[in-house]
């Protein structure tokens, strides 16, 4: 903004000196203002003055050519001075108008205009002047109206039309800043109808779509930045930043490098080659290249100095997204408490604290940070999120289920769960499971209300303990057990790259009726072990050793490799195995060999976790093979699918349908399908 009120003081001071009368020949020095060269008038007026002390118009030039050169304060003192010498007069008075201008006494400026216009309604500089004035107080409706004014009177006008322009810019980044993007767009297509090519007008229309989450659109004004030729840097800066929010991985750096070529030309200013340079940092660490990230910083830090805040915040930014939180907090923290408060290491240390699973502290950040720019929309997103790992939640779900061996399960599920500050999460669930079977007489039903917490008590280390008061009965009512199972985990992050966890579990049989009745109840020790490397190949292990209450014994052990093959939508394939051993065999009552082994290959593809998708789907589909020491290998399938609607992003509904012939899903060995429904519902306000 002051380089547009330069230009337009630079472009309006020809029409104020040559609208004054002179008595001696100053042509050489109109000349000198007019074409820029504010020093070499400063001079020449003050040569002039030494031979006509009182000549008005070249103390006015002179006063002008002090200020436009920099000597602000110096300007208006001129100005005023001649106020006195020369009382009402309109062309002085609209000269120190323009001096309080140059000192930033914007509403002095204003009240003068104003002033001046009651004198002379339609004189076109003094309808400029007022609305620049105005401009500068954030006046900018009646900015607007005076600037429209202004160009009745010389609609031509090349001052006037830079003013609107500039005018329309800044209406429409109020309406932005309110949320009004309809409105905001408004102004800018304004702008654009006059100049399908204007650079700023683009740059906010694109910022704008940044605002409103459609990353798509703002990719195609960046786009066609680039490709008009309009501001090729920009545009390649706003590619690759595009690019990271559609999780284009390649594309985020391909674009971050073309604009790192770009800004090799001398012609770009440091803090621009800075810039891009960041911007090329961030890409690398999307694309979680963060060595490569690391070692840039060095290199721009022997470059423009370790002390300078964009790098240290850089560095900071890398640490966090690397999971390397308490690092990437100490960075943070230094430039909180070092520098003035910032937006960006507000959101950053928002970030750092939800990477700590400290979530109450980073809302404290998140709304520190709206303060200094109220309404930001990633900073209101960001909220969102956080605030939902410990907003109440619902989850119902109901489930109907059969298989070849002609049972039938009917389960109802409701579940809530509360907890004030995300360290703490209660939960309390009730289960009612209705099992069928031809035969009326062996129908039975199960009743279940589980009681427990969940416990965060740092960033790696977790628990989960839960109650669960279990009741069978017949299809009479007559009651057939009770019992108070168990439900105890821990988990714990060895490594950025690696989970262990144990869990106690206790269940009753419950697939049939019959496994019902027999009383039988399962405690499971279960151990488990997840690698995650740095080349999308993932492994996940579990070795589970059961006991019965019927003195059985179970061993089983698990292990899936896969590769992660994308992340929109989330794709994986692996391969999954298993081996199973009972000390006792009861087949006519469940599934129990003294030995199985089952293999499958699989695919998995779902956007289940991708909050802004309206549809949301999870399909998983195996097929492999699997055998007992009595049996011959036999062909396996399976199905898993999810369909559903997300109406809230924090709240959908789905349904799921479920088919296998895999051994390990079923107690009884035989094939089974299930059909249900599902709704998970938040609760809270939406953060806006």
């Amino acid at each position: 903004m002051k380089r547009k009120r330069k230009v337009i003081s630079g472009i309006i001071l020809c029409l104020l000196c040559r609208i004054l009368v002179a008595q001696v020949d100053m042509q050489e020095g109109f000349s000198m203002l007019e074409s820029g060269q504010f020093e070499e008038a400063t001079s020449y007026f003050e040569v002039i003055l030494e031979s006509y002390p009182n000549n008005k118009t070249a103390k006015i030039c002179y006063a002008r050519g002090l200020g436009l050169s920099g000597s602000k304060p110096a300007a208006l003192a001129q100005f005023q001075h001649l106020q006195t010498h020369y009382p009402g007069d309109f062309e002085i008075l609209l000269n120190l108008a323009e001096a309080y201008m140059w000192n930033e006494r914007y509403t002095e400026a204003a009240q003068l205009y104003d002033e001046l216009l009651g004198l002379k309604p339609d004189h076109f500089v003094a309808n400029l002047g007022y609305a620049n004035a105005n401009a500068a107080l954030k006046n900018n409706d009646t900015a607007l109206q005076y600037i429209d004014k202004s160009l009745e009177v010389e609609p031509t006008n090349e001052s006037a039309k830079v003013s609107k322009k500039y005018i329309l810019l800044a209406i429409s980044s109020e309406y932005r800043n309110k949320l009004l993007y309809d409105t905001s767009m408004m102004h800018l297509d304004t702008i654009l109808a006059k100049n399908p090519d204007d650079r700023e007008a683009l740059l906010n229309k694109a910022v704008n779509y940044l605002w409103m989450d459609k990353p798509h659109k703002a990719n195609k004004i960046y786009q066609e930045l680039t490709d008009r030729d309009i501001e090729p840097l920009e545009g390649n800066i706003g590619l690759s930043y595009t690019n990271v929010l559609l999780q284009q991985k390649k594309q985020a750096r391909d674009y971050a490098e073309i604009a790192m070529l770009i800004a090799d030309d001398e012609d770009v200013s440091e803090k621009d080659k800075l810039r891009v340079a960041i911007n090329m940092v961030n890409a690398l660490g999307f694309d979680r290249k963060y060595n490569a990230a690391h070692d840039l910083i060095d290199t721009l830090m022997q470059q423009y100095g370790t002390e300078r805040q964009e790098l240290i915040l850089a560095r900071g930014r890398m640490h966090v997204w690397d999971n390397e939180t308490k690092q990437g907090l100490k960075y943070y923290n230094f430039l909180d408490s070092t520098y003035a408060p910032s937006f960006e290491v507000k959101m950053g240390l928002a970030e750092a604290m939800r990477g700590e699973k400290k979530y109450k502290a980073a809302v404290d950040y998140i709304e520190q940070a709206l303060k200094i720019v109220p309404n930001q929309p990633d900073a209101l997103r960001l909220k969102e999120v956080v605030k939902d790992e410990y907003r109440p939640k619902l989850t119902l779900d109901y489930m109907y289920a059969k298989d070849i061996g002609n049972n039938y399960a009917y389960v109802g599920q409701v579940k809530m769960e509360v907890g004030n500050n995300g360290r703490f999460r209660s939960f309390i669930q009730y289960t009612n499971r209705r099992l069928t079977q031809i035969t009326a007489e062996n129908n039975a039903t199960q009743h279940s209300i589980a009681i427990g917490t969940k416990f965060q008590a740092n960033k790696k280390l977790s628990f989960m303990a839960q109650m669960i008061p279990t009741q069978s009965r017949d299809r009479d009512g007559t009651l057939i057990r009770k019992d108070i199972l168990l439900d105890v985990s821990v988990q714990y992050d060895i490594t950025k790259i690696q989970t262990a966890g144990y869990n106690f579990v206790q269940e009753a049989h419950n697939y049939n009726a019959d496994l019902l009745r027999s009383g039988i109840i399962m405690s499971h020790h279960k151990f488990f072990y997840h690698i995650r490397t740095p080349f999308k190949i993932g492994l996940y292990t579990q070795f589970i050793s059961t006991t019965q209450t019927d003195d059985n014994n179970r061993n089983l052990l698990y292990a899936s490799l896969y590769y992660n093959l994308a992340e929109i939508p989330y794709i994986k394939f692996g391969v999954n195995y298993n081996v199973m051993t009972y000390k006792d065999q009861y087949p006519n009552l469940y599934f129990s060999p003294d030995y199985f082994n089952g293999t499958e290959g699989f695919v998995n593809i779902n956007n289940i976790e991708r909050r802004k998708n309206k549809i949301i789907y999870d399909l998983t589909i195996a097929l492999g093979t699997q055998q007992t020491r009595e049996t011959n290998s036999e062909f396996t399938r399976r199905v898993e699918a999810k369909l559903g609607y997300r109406f809230k992003q924090n709240s959908y509904i789905l349904g799921y349908y479920r088919h296998s012939n895999a051994s390990q899903t079923t107690v009884t060995g035989f094939s089974y399908s299930a059909f249900g429904v599902q709704g998970v519902f938040t609760f809270g306000k939406k953060e806006q």
